[in-house]
C-alpha cells in the first residue's frame, strides 16, 4: 500500500496535469491534493480523476511520481488505484504535515519554453526548524531560470539534485526550490552549481531567511533624555508636538495603508495597535526563541507599534496617533521565506491603492555570506515586481545595522534588496570591479536583458525608496547604523509593543511594563517606521501630495538645519503655503471657542490666547523648584521642544518661507516694528506672533493686546503702542576672526535694546578707521536685519589689524565698537618622504622602499568620500590635529607595509602597485595622507616638493625613474599634479594656493623604476644599486576661529 505522503505528492502532479489542460485552476487542491476541495482525500476525489481522464485521454507525463500504475501514462488505472488506496485507508484528512506539498515540477511539452511554463505558484516556507539562527535555509535554493531553456532541461536539472518548485511568479524567470537538506550554505550553493552546468538556469545559490536584528547597546552612547519615559525616543522627532494636528488630519475621509512585511509570533493583531490587521498567504509565525531566550517574531509587532501604537495612556504610543479611521496596518508574515520569496510574496500583496511599504528587513550580518552577483540578483527581482508601481507607494527601507564592517557591506546601499534596487543604475554597476568572470558577468546581462524587456520600467534606479538609518540622542549616527542613509532618525532604545515576554538578559527585551508588555529595542528597524508613522500622518494632513512630493518633504526637512534627527513637527509646518491659510498653524493655535471649553472652532482668537496664557502658567507653576524638570508633551506645546511655556526656545519658522529657513525676521506693525530671531523661539513668541499676523481673526483688539501683556508679550507688539516706548540703549555687535593671513569678512550688527529684547535697525551708517591694514569700503549701511558687511585686509608685514567702528543715525553717532585680529601663523602640518632603491642581481631583481612615515594606525573612515584600490582606511590621530581649535585635521592612508601606494596619481605617473614586484611589472613605493577642512574660511597651503635621482650601473630602461605628487580634493580633480623623471635629476618645486572649507584632500606621494616590460640587464650585480626620492613638505596658513567683540556706546534708558 503507497504511503500517504507518496499519495500526496502524486496529487499534487495529478492536479498540475490538470491545470494544464485547463479542467481547474484550485489554488487549495494544489496545496492539499484536495482534488474536490472537500477538505480530506475520499472517493470524490478518485472520481472527479476518473472525469478528468475520460475527458481528457491517457496523457504522457515527465515525471514517472504521477505515474500510479508504472505504465508511463496517466490513464484508467491509475484512477482505480488511487480508489483502492482510498477504500484502503479511508478518507484522509487534508491537514497536518502529511498534507503539505513538497513542491512541483513544470509541465507541459517537454521541448516548449520554461518560461512558459511558469505559473502563480504562492512560496511555500520552510520550517523553523530547517533554519539556522543566522537565516541560512538548509532545504532551499533561490534561482534565476535561463530564459531559453526548455521543460525538458529545466526538469532534468532539477531531477539531477532531487529538487522541486516551491515559489514561482507567472513568467518570471525567478524562483525558488527545496533540495534535500545541507548544512553550510557552501553545500546548497555546490548543488546550485549542478544546475548552472545544465544550463537551464543562470544562477542558483543557497539563501537565507530574514532574521530580527538588534544591535548590542554601545557604552557611552547618548540615550533619549532621562523622563522621557516612553515617548523619548520619537520624541526626538517631536512626534508629540505632531500629534497636536489630529483634528486636522481627521478630515480627511480615507485612512492611509501602510504594508509591513516582517517577522510575527502570532497572526491576531495586538491589542494596542488596533490599526493592525493581518493578510493572508506569506510566510510562517515565528515562535521560536534564540539562545539568548529573544523571540524574534517580537519584531514585526515592534515596528508595528512603532508606527501606530494607539494613542492612548496604555503601553507605548505611535509615531501616528490615529486609530484605524485613519491608518490600515497592514501585517505580512515572511518568517520561513526565503529572500526570493520574501520578494515575491511583498509584491504580490501591494495593495491596489496608494499605500506606503515599511521594510525593517535586511541582510544585515547575513550579507557576508552573500556575494555581490546575488544581491545583484535580489534587487533586480525586486526592480522587475516593483518598477510599474513606482508611483503608487513610498517605500521605507531600514539601513541595515552592519557600520561595523570593514568591506563596501558597511554602506546602506548593499544591506537589502530593496536599497539596492534604488540606488544602482544597472546590476553590472553593482558588481563592478569585482571579477565575476565573463561566464557570470554575461549571465547577469542576459537577466539584466530579459527584465527590461518584460519590464521597461525597471530599467531605472526605484526612486519612491528612502533608505532611514539610526542616530542617537547627540544627533550623529548610532555606532551601528550603515553608512549614507537617505535620513536618519532615533533609533535607540525606542519604547514599542511586543507579544511574547523573553528571558532574555537584554533590559532593552520584552518585558511586563505596568501592566503591558514593552521592549526597547535597538536597530534601523526601530528607526524605519518612525518614518512611515510621519509620512502616513502628512498624508493624512495633504492626501494630495503625489508620491515623490512626500519622498522630497521627508529628506528635504531632515537636511534644513544640519541635525541627524528627522523633525517631524517641522515637516508637517512646511505643508502650510503662507500666513493667510496656514492650516497647520492655523489648527496648533485653535484650542478653544467662544464658549470657553477646550474645543477648537477653526478659529484663532481671543479665547484662544486666554486658554493659551492659563495652560502655560499652569505649567510653569509645575515647574518651580524642580531643577531638571521632564518634558510635559502638552497639546499647548508650540514650538514642538516638549516643554509648555517657560524660557525653553527652539528654531520655528515663523513666517512660513518655502522651504523653511531660520534667523532674524521683523514683523510690521501699525505703529512699528518688532523682531524675532527664529533659531530661538519660545512658546509665548509664536503666540505674539500670529496674534498680529493674518492668522488671527479676532475682532476686539483691546482685548488681544490685554491678553497679549499677560501672555508677556513685549507691550510694543500691540498695535496701539510704540516701540519707542520699549527702547533700551543702542548696541553694537561685531563679528570678526581673532585671526588673519589676508583678508576676512567683518560683520556689524547695529540695533536697539528693548524691554524684551534687541530691535536690529535698518538705514544705520557705520565707518570704520583702520591701522594695521584697510577696509572696503570703509562706510557702510545696514540692511533690513540691522546687518553691515565689509572686507577688512591685513597688511603684509602687519603683526595685527585693529579696527574702530562708529555707527550713526542721520549724523549722530548711536554707538561704537572695535576689532582686533593678529596675524595668522604658519602650521606645518606634517613632513613626508617616500624613496624607492632598486638592485640586482638578475635572479633576485626585487625593489624595496622605505617611507619615513610615523603613524599607520587603521581606522575605517569611509566617509572621506574616497574610492580607488586602497585596501584600508586609517585613522584619524589626535597627535596629528594640527590644532583643536582650527578645524583642520590630518589622516593618513597605507598599511604600513608593502604595496600600499594607493592609486595611480595620473594617467602618465606612478602606477598602483606594490614594492616586491617583480621589475618587468614595474615597482612602486607610495604613500598617501588625508586632511579635512571645516569652518567656513579658505586656508591657504604651500607645498614644497623636492625629488632626486640616483643611478650607481647605469641601468638604461631598468633604471629610468618617475617621482610624482598630487594634491587633490574629493571627489574633485588634481589642484597640484607633478611628475618627475631621470630628464630631471634634482626638481625643487614650491607651489601655493587656496583650500575650500567643508572638503576632505588628498596628498598622494610615489616612486617608480622601470617600465612595464622592462628587465635589468644580465651583468646586475648585487651591489648595483638605483633610487629615486620624493619629499614634500606640507603647510597652512589656518585662521583662528571668529570671535565676536561687542561694545555699547548710547542714549540711555527711556524710564
Amino acid at each position: 500500500m503507497m504511503a500517504p505522503v507518496q499519495l500526496i505528492r502524486i496529487s499534487l502532479v495529478l492536479l498540475a496535469l490538470l491545470a494544464v489542460a485547463g479542467l481547474t485552476n484550485r489554488a487549495e487542491a494544489a496545496i492539499c491534493g484536495d482534488v474536490n476541495a472537500s477538505n480530506q482525500i475520499d472517493i470524490a476525489d478518485a472520481v472527479y480523476l476518473i472525469n478528468f481522464i475520460f475527458a481528457g485521454g491517457p496523457m504522457p507525463i515527465d515525471d514517472a511520481l504521477g505515474d500510479f500504475n508504472c505504465s508511463s501514462q496517466t490513464d484508467i488505472s491509475d484512477a482505480v488505484f488511487m480508489v483502492n488506496y482510498i477504500f484502503a485507508s479511508g478518507p484522509a484528512p487534508c491537514s497536518g504535515s502529511n498534507c503539505e506539498p513538497r513542491g512541483v515540477m513544470l509541465t507541459g511539452v517537454p521541448s516548449s519554453p520554461a518560461i512558459d511554463a511558469v505559473y502563480d505558484f504562492p512560496h511555500i516556507p520552510a520550517k523553523e526548524d530547517e533554519i539556522d539562527i543566522d537565516g541560512f535555509m538548509r532545504t532551499r535554493l533561490d534561482c534565476v531560470l535561463n530564459p531559453s531553456a526548455t521543460i525538458q532541461q529545466v526538469n532534468a536539472a532539477l531531477t539531477e539534485i532531487d529538487a522541486l518548485i516551491v515559489g514561482m511568479d507567472s513568467s518570471n524567470i525567478f524562483m525558488t526550490l527545496e533540495i534535500p537538506e545541507v548544512q553550510t550554505k557552501a553545500e546548497a550553493d555546490s548543488a546550485g552549481v549542478t544546475l548552472l552546468e545544465s544550463g537551464a538556469f543562470l544562477f542558483a545559490f543557497g539563501t537565507f531567511s530574514a532574521v530580527a536584528s538588534y544591535p548590542e547597546p554601545q557604552p557611552g552612547r547618548d540615550l533619549p533624555p532621562a523622563g522621557s519615559g516612553n515617548i523619548g525616543s520619537i520624541g526626538m522627532m517631536k512626534a508629540p508636538a505632531l500629534w497636536n494636528l489630529r483634528a486636522l488630519a481627521e478630515n480627511q475621509a480615507a485612512p492611509v495603508t501602510a504594508l509591513v512585511p516582517d517577522l510575527y509570533f502570532t497572526n491576531v493583531p495586538h491589542s494596542d495597535i488596533s490599526a493592525q490587521s493581518f493578510l493572508t498567504g506569506g510566510g510562517t509565525l515565528t515562535t521560536t526563541a534564540d539562545a539568548n531566550g529573544a523571540f524574534a517574531g517580537n519584531h514585526g509587532f515592534h515596528v508595528c507599534g512603532i508606527l501606530a501604537a494607539d494613542y492612548d495612556a496604555n503601553g507605548a504610543t505611535g509615531v501616528h496617533p490615529g486609530s484605524n479611521l485613519l491608518l490600515d496596518v497592514q501585517s505580512l508574515i515572511v518568517g520561513g521565506l526565503s529572500w526570493q520569496g520574501i520578494i515575491s510574496t511583498i509584491a504580490q500583496h501591494l495593495p491596489n491603492e496608494r499605500f506606503l511599504l515599511n521594510t525593517s528587513l535586511g541582510y544585515n550580518a547575513q550579507i557576508s555570506s552573500l556575494s555581490k552577483v546575488q544581491r545583484a540578483v535580489y534587487a533586480l527581482h525586486w526592480r522587475m515586481l516593483a518598477a510599474p508601481r513606482r508611483e503608487d507607494f513610498l517605500h521605507l527601507s531600514a539601513a541595515g545595522n552592519i557600520r561595523q564592517l570593514t568591506d563596501e557591506s558597511r554602506f546602506a546601499k548593499y544591506s537589502s534588496p530593496w536599497n539596492t534596487a534604488k540606488v544602482f543604475d544597472t546590476p553590472a554597476a553593482m558588481v563592478f570591479p569585482d571579477t565575476v568572470g565573463f561566464l557570470g558577468s554575461l549571465k547577469l546581462i542576459i537577466a539584466w536583458d530579459w527584465v527590461r524587456s518584460q519590464v521597461p520600467a525597471a530599467e531605472f534606479p526605484l526612486t519612491n525608496v528612502i533608505i532611514v538609518g539610526s542616530s542617537q540622542a547627540d544627533y550623529t549616527s548610532s555606532a551601528f547604523s550603515s553608512f549614507v542613509p537617505d535620513l536618519r532618525t532615533m533609533g535607540e532604545f525606542v519604547c514599542g509593543p511586543c507579544i511574547q515576554p523573553e528571558t532574555s538578559l537584554n533590559p532593552a527585551s520584552c518585558q511586563p511594563n505596568s501592566g503591558d508588555l514593552l521592549a526597547f529595542y535597538q536597530g534601523t528597524s526601530m528607526a524605519t517606521p518612525q518614518v512611515t508613522g510621519l509620512a502616513a500622518f502628512i498624508w493624512n494632513i495633504r492626501p494630495d501630495l503625489s508620491v515623490n512630493a512626500l519622498r522630497d518633504l521627508l529628506q528635504d526637512t531632515w537636511t534644513i538645519g544640519g541635525t541627524g534627527i528627522l523633525d517631524g513637527y517641522l515637516c508637517a509646518l512646511s505643508l502650510d503655503d503662507d500666513l493667510f491659510t496656514a492650516p497647520v498653524r492655523r489648527t496648533l493655535l485653535d484650542v478653544a471657542n467662544a464658549f470657553g471649553d477646550s474645543i477648537p472652532d477653526g478659529s484663532f482668537d481671543e479665547h484662544d490666547l486666554a486658554r493659551f496664557r492659563e495652560r502655560l502658567e499652569f505649567f510653569e507653576q509645575l515647574r518651580i523648584g524642580i531643577p531638571s524638570p521632564a518634558q510635559d508633551y502638552s497639546r499647548f506645546d508650540l514650538n514642538g521642544d516638549g516643554f509648555t511655556g517657560g524660557d525653553y526656545a527652539t528654531r520655528f519658522d515663523l513666517d512660513v518661507d518655502s522651504p523653511p529657513s531660520y534667523g532674524p525676521i521683523t514683523q510690521t506693525l501699525q505703529n512699528g516694528t518688532q523682531h524675532f530671531e527664529e533659531n530661538t523661539v519660545t512658546d509665548r513668541d509664536i503666540l505674539c506672533y500670529y496674534a498680529n499676523s493674518p492668522l488671527y481673526q479676532g475682532q476686539d483688539l483691546d482685548v488681544r493686546d490685554s491678553l497679549m501683556i499677560e501672555l508677556g508679550c513685549p507691550v510694543c507688539t500691540g498695535a496701539k503702542n510704540s516701540p519707542n516706548d520699549c527702547v533700551d540703549v543702542w548696541t553694537l555687535e561685531v563679528d570678526f576672526p581673532g585671526a588673519v593671513y589676508d583678508d576676512a569678512p567683518l560683520a556689524v550688527r547695529v540695533g536697539r535694546v528693548g524691554d524684551f529684547g534687541t530691535i536690529w535697525e535698518p538705514n544705520v551708517t557705520v565707518e570704520y578707521n583702520v591701522s594695521g591694514g584697510s577696509v572696503l569700503p570703509l562706510s557702510t549701511t545696514t540692511d533690513a536685519s540691522g546687518l553691515a558687511t565689509t572686507t577688512a585686509t591685513i597688511d603684509a608685514l602687519a603683526a595685527a589689524i585693529d579696527i574702530e567702528i562708529v555707527a550713526s543715525v542721520s549724523g549722530t553717532v548711536v554707538a561704537t565698537g572695535s576689532a582686533h585680529a593678529v596675524k595668522a601663523a604658519v602650521v606645518q602640518v606634517y613632513e613626508r618622504q617616500t624613496s624607492l632603491d632598486v638592485y640586482g642581481p638578475p635572479s633576485d631583481y626585487f625593489g624595496s622602499y622605505s617611507d619615513s612615515r610615523t603613524n599607520s594606525q587603521q581606522l575605517n573612515n569611509p566617509e572621506a568620500g574616497v574610492s580607488g584600490a586602497a585596501t584600508s582606511f586609517v585613522s584619524h590621530n589626535s597627535s596629528l590635529v594640527v590644532h583643536e581649535d582650527l578645524n583642520v585635521y590630518v589622516f593618513t592612508v597605507g598599511g604600513g607595509g608593502t604595496g600600499d601606494a594607493y592609486v595611480s596619481l595620473s594617467g602618465e605617473g606612478c602606477a598602483e602597485g606594490a614594492s616586491g614586484q617583480n621589475a618587468s611589472a614595474g615597482i612602486v613605493g607610495g604613500t598617501a595622507w588625508f586632511f579635512e577642512i571645516f569652518g567656513s574660511q579658505e586656508v591657504k597651503f604651500t607645498l614644497e616638493l623636492q625629488t632626486s635621482f640616483s643611478n650607481s650601473n647605469s641601468f638604461g630602461a631598468f633604471g629610468d625613474g618617475i617621482a610624482e605628487a598630487a594634491l587633490r580634493n574629493l571627489p574633485g580633480g588634481f589642484i597640484v599634479n607633478l611628475t618627475t623623471g631621470p630628464s630631471h635629476p634634482e626638481r625643487d618645486t614650491v607651489i601655493t594656493g587656496l583650500l575650500g572649507p567643508g572638503k576632505y584632500y588628498f596628498l598622494g606621494l610615489c616612486t617608480q623604476y622601470a617600465s612595464a616590460g622592462a628587465s635589468p640587464p644580465s651583468n646586475c650585480s648585487s651591489s648595483a644599486s638605483s633610487s629615486t626620492s620624493l619629499n614634500a613638505v606640507l603647510t597652512l596658513e589656518v585662521p583662528a576661529l571668529p570671535i565676536v567683540r561687542k561694545s555699547f556706546s548710547g542714549q540711555s534708558r527711556k524710564e
